[in-house]
């Protein structure tokens, strides 16, 4: 099988448990098909678990911003239960395009992006709206 490196910064975005993860794409095979780096050898992106779709990464400049303010509820799903657990959110990545992630850490100290499954909101939720009427 032949193939062509891949020099586009494209890369195979899977969704797994509600979390996205991106595989940079290594080359393109004689039939025009993305290979991403299997376990031993270059394999087809489709012939992968969970494919979602392929994306430009911006391999240029990257702009991190202070989180102040944010945070994520993130939920957790425990067989048939779910329960929600809020971090705060420590900056926001952005790329030259200003496309962001929110990025937040645990009481461990581990830093993650935001799954799919997230939600982000000011510290302590949204206000509450109510409707105002003008007085007659």
């Amino acid at each position: 099988m032949g193939f062509t490196p891949c020099t586009t910064g494209t890369v195979a975005v899977f969704i797994s448990e509600g979390r996205e993860s991106r595989i940079p794409v290594e080359a393109w095979d004689d039939e025009g098909r993305p290979l991403v780096a299997g376990d031993t050898r270059l394999v087809p992106a489709e012939h992968l678990k969970g494919l979602g779709r392929f994306a430009y990464l911006d391999t240029g400049r990257k702009h991190v911003v202070p989180g102040t303010g944010w945070e994520m509820v993130e939920r957790i799903q425990n067989g048939d239960t779910a329960e929600e657990r809020t971090v705060p959110v420590v900056a926001f990545v952005l790329d030259a395009e200003g496309h962001g992630v929110p990025v937040t850490a645990d009481g461990s100290g581990s830093v993650e992006g935001a799954s799919i499954t997230d939600r982000l909101q000011p510290i302590g939720g949204w206000p509450e709206f109510r409707e105002v009427k003008p007085e007659d």
